[in-house]
């Protein structure tokens, strides 16, 4: 019971964590899916976050530059954290492509 309350960069709880194999780490994180109880300590999130930010601005100033073909790059995976699903935009049905018409160009004039 104690243990659990130990902060994440305690001896005792990377004593534990490093215990079990890698490969049995990633399963368990995965499967638990919540990052206050993964195998990263929040010194560690917070660096994979600086990561991802550098990681971005990096793509950001390519990108204003002028460069083609490049891709924005993917996050630091995280123990705990399911990967982004991209998502694809909806498909514009004909009444939303009426309205949004209607939005862009004001209601159709009156007849008469």
């Amino acid at each position: 019971m104690l243990i659990q309350h130990l902060p994440p960069e305690s001896a005792t709880r990377t004593a534990l964590r490093l215990a079990v194999p890698l490969e049995d780490r990633y399963v368990q994180d995965a499967v638990e899916r919540d990052p206050e109880a993964g195998s990263w300590s929040q010194d560690q999130m917070l660096l994979a976050q600086i990561i991802d930010v550098l990681r971005a601005q990096h793509y950001s100033f390519l990108k204003a530059n002028g460069a083609k073909g490049i891709e924005p790059p993917p996050q630091v995976p995280r123990p705990g954290v399911a990967p982004a699903v991209p998502r694809r935009p909806a498909a514009l049905s004909a009444d939303n492509a009426d309205l949004l018409f209607q939005l862009i160009n004001g209601p159709p004039a009156e007849s008469g």
